[in-house]
């Protein structure tokens, strides 16, 4: 792995072993996933998304800043 494990704090070897248990555990309950992708990359989908990501950034500093 190029990434090692103390560089990401640990997260990336946490979600890879959660990510292979789930597949797993799908796998054994013969369950098969089908996964969408919503289309970020299509020109008025992400604008759509740069604008949610700011209102929500905007949200949290508002509550932060609250306190």
């Amino acid at each position: 792995m190029l990434c090692l494990d103390w560089v990401c704090g640990g997260q990336w070897n946490r979600m890879v072993s959660f990510l292979t248990n789930f597949v797993n555990s799908l796998r054994q309950s013969n369950v098969h996933v089908v996964v969408f992708f919503n289309g970020a990359f299509e020109d008025d989908r992400f604008v759509e998304w740069v604008q949610k990501q700011e209102e929500t950034r905007n949200r949290a500093n508002a509550v932060i800043y609250l306190n």
